[in-house]
């Protein structure tokens, strides 16, 4: 313990971020020394969630009378826990209130960022999206988190949001929603998709982003679909002239305009950073699906399929290998590039500190099928079994019967090093 004690303070709290929160409250009372720095690590986030212990915690600390209110930076709160929500529960008026305890925020002068975390895999993600007393429930929360961050002092320039389905509503309470996403210089979104995707759904990623278009300079938008397909994002309409560093996460890239809007940003774009994305080659819908809208508005060129009139099918006949060499031509300012696929949390979430590392997933192409014998009418690509409604999978050449076409691995292997090799950032591919 002596050696660590000499060591100087930045350093420690270099190590400190590799300590869990046990272990930092064990040095804190093992160690003067350096109980000072494990202090301020300790409580540079507060965990905030629905229960009494945690709220009385962040009461006590936004109240102290010591320096302890001086050092939180990250709020990051959960309102789900336990198979329900406990804040605002709609059948429990004596549920410890949400509003009361964010409107306490303001009194935490050095925190510069915040997150309302919504974990994915919420029991009623899926049967009660469209279910309005959870609807409102959220909404609720989502307006009083916002109400309370708005009113701190300055307001943090650092928020996640997510995992959400609501569009805001153009009314008062969304007035306070654009004040503070206007002040963004950072924003991680995490969309969430349980249905088949329509025109309005997309509407969800131009409502939250468009505020933040001005002074936005990292993106990291993030989605969590029941199939790749539903993940298309559509923000071509929007440019964000500041923009630094773009992270796509479980993104699907469906037509042309999508790369375009990437290039788009190349006099100031220094990182892009794909985790989990797919190219959609292939598209076989029925012509009167809600999913053609959303198709058609990225771009895609839906045809009616020979021999069946009322099908529609159609893709994005790029390849990786294409969209590397795009953005080493393209992308002129551009430092730090990654490709990869990683293994979220539990709940979805993506933590900061494990980086995404280069690997061409056998999963970074993707078809989507919305008929059941897919199979037997000899889909070109392999399947691992996702859902009846789509498939996913590494590109299979349809000449070779299902033979896999290693010389498209092949290509994009060297088109990834390639890309690499040209902006200098000496990456490796796993």
């Amino acid at each position: 313990m002596t050696p660590l004690a000499t060591l100087p303070e930045e350093i420690l709290l270099l190590i400190f971020d590799f300590a869990d929160r046990p272990s930092l409250k064990s040095l804190r009372f093992t160690c003067r020394p350096i109980s000072t720095a494990a202090t301020e690590k300790l409580f540079q986030k507060i965990l905030l969630y629905p229960h009494d212990k945690s709220i009385d915690r962040f009461t006590s600390i936004a109240n102290s009378d010591t320096h302890l209110s001086q050092l939180p930076r990250h709020i990051h709160f959960k309102p789900y826990q336990e198979g329900h929500y406990v804040i605002h529960d709609l059948d429990d008026p004596n549920a410890p209130n949400w509003g009361t305890v964010s409107s306490q925020f303001w009194k935490l002068p050095r925190v510069d960022s915040a997150t309302l975390h919504f974990p994915e895999n919420c029991d009623e993600s899926y049967h009660n999206q469209l279910d309005m007393g959870y609807h409102y429930l959220r909404m609720k929360i989502i307006d009083d988190f916002f109400a309370a961050v708005v009113e701190m002092v300055p307001t943090p320039r650092k928020l996640a949001l997510g995992f959400i389905y609501e569009t805001p509503v153009e009314d008062d309470h969304f007035t306070r929603i654009r004040r503070v996403l206007e002040g963004l210089h950072t924003f991680r979104l995490g969309i969430l998709y349980r249905i088949l995707p329509s025109r309005i759904s997309l509407e969800i990623q131009s409502k939250w982003l468009r505020p933040t278009a001005a002074s936005l300079q990292q993106l990291d938008l993030m989605f969590s679909a029941g199939q790749p397909a539903w993940s298309i994002f559509n923000v071509s309409d929007m440019h964000f002239p500041q923009l630094k560093s773009l992270t796509l996460r479980g993104c699907t890239f469906a037509a042309e305009a999508q790369m375009e809007w990437i290039v788009s940003h190349a006099d100031t774009l220094q990182e892009v950073v794909l985790e989990n994305c797919r190219i959609l080659i292939l598209v076989d819908i029925r012509g009167g699906s809600i999913a053609k809208a959303s198709f058609k508005a990225v771009g895609m060129k839906l045809r009616r399929k020979s021999g069946y009139p009322s099908r529609k099918e159609g893709g994005y006949s790029a390849r990786w290998k294409d969209v590397f060499a795009l953005f080493g031509e393209q992308l002129g300012q551009l430092l730090r590039f990654c490709m990869g696929w990683r293994k979220r949390g539990s709940d979805g979430w993506c933590a900061d500190t494990v980086p995404v590392r280069n690997v061409l997933h056998q999963c970074r192409y993707t078809s989507f099928c919305e008929w059941y014998n897919d199979h037997d009418e000899q889909m070109p690509y392999s399947t691992t079994g996702i859902g009846r409604f789509g498939r996913m999978g590494i590109h299979w050449s349809a000449n070779e019967e299902r033979t896999l076409a290693s010389s498209q691995y092949q290509q994009d292997h060297e088109a990834l090093a390639e890309l690499l090799r040209r902006i200098g950032d000496g990456g490796v591919i796993d």
